[in-house]
């Protein structure tokens, strides 16, 4: 009996893991010296050239509106199959960096995602750290894997993980065969909030856990 509590703990802890219950990654004291002083970077793009996409019912058109690139502590993911944004945008990160990334928190901070937003919830918080901290310190995160090799490395992401992200913030138009269309465009300040306040990346690179 000892054996098979043991044996349905793993299995229970894998899948808590891997569905964002608990964090699947500790960070080392290099790693939260990282990113507690961690702070996106958003520069003016090295190349502004416009992509298309094509499928066999409409074409899209992403433009760059910044390059982008990001070191921040994960604290939820959120997989899409079934929106509109699905099929470009597969996969959400709630994000930390600098004081909202710090472990100290987990005890007072709940994370959770839904329907493309992130949230966070308390019921109070320690010292030094209030509610605007928090906010201007995270961000929802819309990932288009800019090819296969990205998108197969997004899927190994998990809660906990010290994620490096590079690439574009964008704006997205899907234009449809039948005249329809749709437009997605990123935030491109961190202190906005609501509707319109995730950004919407391209991401062109992926390091988990500094590899």
């Amino acid at each position: 009996m000892g054996r098979l509590i043991v044996i349905f703990a793993l299995l229970f802890s894998l899948y808590a893991t891997r569905h964002g219950w608990m964090p699947a990654h500790s960070l080392s004291a290099e790693e939260l010296q990282i990113v507690l002083a961690a702070e996106p970077e958003q520069t003016k793009p090295e190349d502004d050239s416009v992509i298309f996409w094509t499928w066999s019912d409409s074409t899209v058109q992403i433009t760059p509106l910044f390059d982008y690139r990001m070191v921040a502590r994960v604290m939820g993911t959120k997989r899409y199959r079934f929106d509109r944004e699905a099929r470009y945008s597969p996969l959400d990160l709630l994000v930390t960096w600098g004081p909202a990334a710090d472990p100290a928190l987990d005890d007072y901070v709940d994370w959770s995602q839904s329907a493309r937003f992130g949230f966070f919830e308390y019921q109070a918080l320690p010292p030094g750290i209030d509610n605007q901290t928090i906010g201007v310190h995270m961000a929802n995160t819309h990932l288009i894997p800019a090819d296969d090799d990205v998108a197969d490395r997004m899927g190994d992401i998990h809660r906990g993980d010290l994620v490096e992200i590079e690439g574009m913030l964008v704006t997205l138009r899907e234009e449809w065969d039948d005249g329809r269309w749709y437009a997605w465009t990123s935030s491109t300040t961190r202190e906005d909030t609501g509707a319109g306040a995730c950004e919407v990346i391209l991401v062109q690179n992926v390091r988990i856990n500094g590899a």
